[in-house]
């Protein structure tokens, strides 16, 4: 008969009279207070893990003793379970010894590391710490996992090399610990994974993979989730729904995180089927599941149409905004049925805040689509609510600035005005409205600026002098006096190229940079005037414009990280308001159609050669030059002139337009 050899392990796993989910708590628990308040400095990082030794101490726990009988051909096992109570903690883990020995295995394992592969440092691991009795090796694998978290790669081969020893059972000492990672410990990993810049959304999914393969642990809700999330945060929605089919075909329970980590994906995604795709995984939640979707999920969808070009989407925006106030409203009186609905603790914050965000995407959706009169009636709507209703969902700064905005870009006549009147409405120091800030301002006189009334000038500059006697917070910017100044260049009131000056002048002195849209205000301010030094204004301010693109220029080539502002830099706007200029000159000046062509045929040529994009002629720009030959009546040959543009145009691939063929007849009409 062979000679039997008789060993005994000492398996780490736990028992208990406590179920096996409590010991998954258990391990969640110290996860989540590992990764929760994570310190910079390693040393402490460190010692908070180890103070999770206190809550393996409070824990039951046994060990399985195995008698493993080998021979050459059989192996017989047996088995044997002590159960220690609660109230029994051997003295040998009391006081600072376990600490120092982790402190120390943890500082060894991470130099082994830099120094040698993944499978010896785990060996060592194995040999050196988990035949000590005194620790558990579970909970040491956390805290060297936790203290690997921002070298993703590092943790995982370790890891992966643990089990790799796990899965072989070599184990040739008289007693050995076995450690097989567990869920939480690929979860560790996965974390690590998800915090890592970038994310690697490929990497957490794959780690899922291996430990269904490798370590026999099938997915679960959690990790799941967090995977989700990762695809989530590299924006990548079409990652975040191939896996959130892999699950639903899978048959894994979903909650409502996993569905918003899909939605906050797609909410993020630039793909025009953004907005369906978040509609269908909203249907899904509807129909399938048993609970209904919260006000994080529906504030997902509501993003997805909110940036969608499908038409309607504005309506569909609204709705969904309406759903989730009626779901909101319902929480609260479920909540308190007793208790007014002013009580603001009857709801979560982060519910106030997702109503608050909703509302500003409908106010968005219809900003694109420049529907003044509804975006403002929705919000006096929500405003009138909170007012008389409930006290819980307050109307925020950013919602009527919305609404400022989309009358800028609507195309009432009555737009100056609807604005200004919202504007007093915040200004009357009522607890419901919010107050304007200078964004608020500007938007109004940018608003003003553009109306085409005969006053506009007049009232932007009294809201400029308003703001100005105001609170430091709303001092006018450089901003709020250009569109003032651009109010200007567009009255025709003589003089004012004259109040333009006096608001630049008043730029200066309040030691404000001006910038290429101030002096494209009085390029057109000069431009407009029938003062005999107009062109020679203008000419002075198109070179003030270059000459600071060119400082711009200089100081962004000696730091290498800075490029040019735009702000700086001449465009075809600028250009185009000088041969708007001379058009107006020349229309005056007749004995000066000679040089007036040239200098604007020059400044064509100079814009065609330029290789700035920026500075490419348009439609507006073309018709501005045969404007000017047109008005150049001492030169007989200007219907060869207007050719000469024409084909220019032909050669640059520039729409011509009915207008432009117009001028060109012209050109020659007054030459017959």
């Amino acid at each position: 008969m062979n000679r039997c050899l008789c060993q005994r392990f000492v398996l780490p796993r736990i028992f208990s009279s406590q179920p096996r989910h409590y010991h998954n708590s258990y391990y969640k628990s110290c996860d989540r207070y590992i990764s929760s308040s994570r310190p910079i400095d390693s040393q402490n990082k460190l010692q908070r893990s180890l103070n999770l030794k206190f809550l393996e101490r409070r824990s039951s726990f046994s060990t399985a003793t195995v008698e493993v009988t080998k021979s050459n051909s059989t192996a017989t096992i047996t088995a044997t379970t002590t159960v220690e109570p609660l109230s029994v903690i051997p003295p040998e883990l009391e006081g600072d010894n376990d600490n120092d020995n982790i402190l120390n295995i943890v500082h060894i394992i991470q130099q082994k590391l830099k120094e040698n592969s993944a499978d010896i440092v785990a060996q060592f691991f194995s040999d050196h710490y988990c035949n000590n009795n005194n620790d558990n090796p579970h909970l040491g694998l956390m805290v060297i996992l936790d203290n690997l978290h921002d070298n993703p790669q590092q943790s995982e081969g370790f890891l992966k090399a643990i089990q790799k020893l796990a899965n072989e059972e070599k184990h040739n000492a008289e007693t050995t610990i076995i450690i097989r990672p567990v869920i939480d410990h690929y979860r560790k990993v996965i974390y690590a994974w998800h915090d890592f810049n970038p994310p690697s959304a490929k990497r957490t999914q794959a780690l899922l993979d291996y430990m269904e393969q490798y370590a026999g642990i099938n997915y679960n809700t959690g990790t799941c989730n967090l995977v989700l999330k990762t695809w989530a945060k590299k924006e990548n929605a079409e990652g975040a729904f191939a896996f959130f089919e892999l699950i639903i075909r899978k048959k894994i329970p979903l909650n409502l995180d996993s569905y918003s980590h899909v939605l906050l994906a797609w909410s993020k995604s630039k793909s025009p089927l953004a907005a369906k795709r978040a509609d269908d995984i909203l249907l899904h939640m509807e129909r399938f599941t048993n609970f209904e979707p919260n006000s994080e999920c529906i504030l997902r969808v509501i993003e997805c149409w909110g940036k969608s070009k499908r038409n309607g989407a504005e309506i569909r925006v609204e709705n969904l905004f309406t759903t989730l106030k009626q779901q909101l409203t319902k929480q609260l009186i479920e909540n308190d049925e007793t208790s007014s609905l002013s009580d603001n603790h009857n709801c979560d914050d982060g519910d106030i805040k997702n109503l608050q965000t909703a509302l500003w995407n409908v106010l968005q959706a219809y900003q694109k689509v420049g529907n003044a009169h509804r975006s403002e009636e929705i919000l006096l709507d929500f405003v009138y609510n909170y007012q008389t209703k409930n006290k819980t969902f307050p109307p925020m700064t950013e919602m009527f600035l919305s609404v400022l905005m989309t009358w800028n870009k609507s195309s009432s006549t009555n737009r100056a005005t609807r604005s200004e009147k919202l504007l007093r409405m915040m200004e009357n120091k009522n607890a419901v409205f919010p107050p304007p800030n200078i964004a608020c301002y500007t938007a109004v006189l940018n608003c003003i600026a553009g109306s085409k009334k005969p006053d506009a000038a007049k009232r932007a500059e009294a809201l400029l002098h308003c703001m100005d006697k105001n609170n430091e917070e709303t001092k006018p910017n450089l901003l709020s006096f250009t569109c003032v100044l651009i109010a200007w260049s567009r009255s025709n009131d003589l003089d004012a190229y004259i109040q333009a000056e006096r608001i630049f002048q008043d730029i200066q002195d309040r030691g404000m940079k001006p910038d290429r849209y101030v002096f494209a205000g009085l390029i057109a301010s000069w431009g407009r005037s029938n003062s005999e030094d107009s062109i020679i204004k203008v000419e002075n301010y198109l070179q003030r414009i270059k000459s600071l693109a060119e400082e711009e220029s200089i100081l962004s080539s000696k730091n290498d990280n800075e490029k040019t502002s735009s702000s700086f830099k001449p465009t075809v706007a600028e250009y185009t308001a000088v041969i708007q200029a001379y058009t107006n000159y020349v229309s005056r000046n007749i004995d000066k159609s000679r040089e007036s062509v040239k200098r604007v045929e020059s400044l064509l040529d100079e814009m065609l050669k330029s290789e700035d994009k920026s500075l490419k002629p348009n439609t507006l720009t073309y018709a501005a030059v045969l404007k000017c030959i047109a008005a150049a009546r001492r030169i007989p040959d200007r219907g060869t002139h207007a050719d000469t543009v024409l084909q220019k145009m032909y050669s640059e691939q520039v729409e011509i337009t009915p207008y432009i063929i117009n001028i060109v007849k012209r050109c020659h009409n007054i030459l017959n």
